[in-house]
């Protein structure tokens, strides 16, 4: 059985057992019957049956740990994690600014802060937020003009290669050609 109660009695009542000279060490401190599936406290070591432990837990309500930061839910033992995981009191750190800001409020704020780095869909370019403005048209077709000089000269130097390369077989069939003559 998986349950400490039976019908509001104790699954291992004293009355149970037998020789039972130490029974102040095998009472459950919750149901009052003998130790069942025992569990202990990681404070006090005070053992409980498991079961006896969950049926007093889940008659508590407990607040949400994110109620200093607004969350206003108090909620049963098992529905807790569940809600924290998902609490939009939870707080975020902003990859700009490092401000802990709340889950709910995090979009907004993200959407709007200055220290946000954002890159140029156009020239791939990363700046702030706050500098967008300097991030203007005429510097974004700079980096553009940078990088296509770039890829003019990648590509003049594969063409060099290929026509020598083009060239010394030309030589080379001349000189076959020289031979057979």
């Amino acid at each position: 059985m998986t349950a400490s109660y039976v019908n509001d009695v104790p699954y291992l009542p004293t009355t149970r057992a037998k020789k039972l000279e130490l029974v102040p060490l095998v009472l459950c401190s919750l149901c009052q019957g003998i130790l069942w599936s025992p569990v202990a406290c990681r404070n006090c070591d005070t053992p409980y049956c498991a079961a006896s432990n969950l049926l007093v837990l889940k008659t508590l309500q407990i607040t949400c740990r994110f109620n200093e930061h607004g969350c206003p839910e108090t909620l049963m033992y098992n529905d807790l994690k569940q809600h924290e995981e998902q609490c939009g009191y939870y707080l975020m750190t902003c990859n700009g600014c490092e401000a802990k800001i709340i889950k709910n409020d995090f979009q907004q704020h993200h959407t709007t802060c200055p220290l946000v780095v954002l890159k140029c869909n156009e020239c791939a370019s990363l700046y702030k937020r706050r500098d967008e403005s300097e991030h203007t048209e005429a510097r974004c077709l700079r980096v553009q003009l940078h990088q296509i000089r770039e890829i003019i000269e990648q590509t003049k130097q594969e063409n060099t290669s290929k026509i020598n390369k083009v060239e010394t077989q030309v030589q080379h069939l001349r000189d076959q050609i020289n031979k057979t003559l």
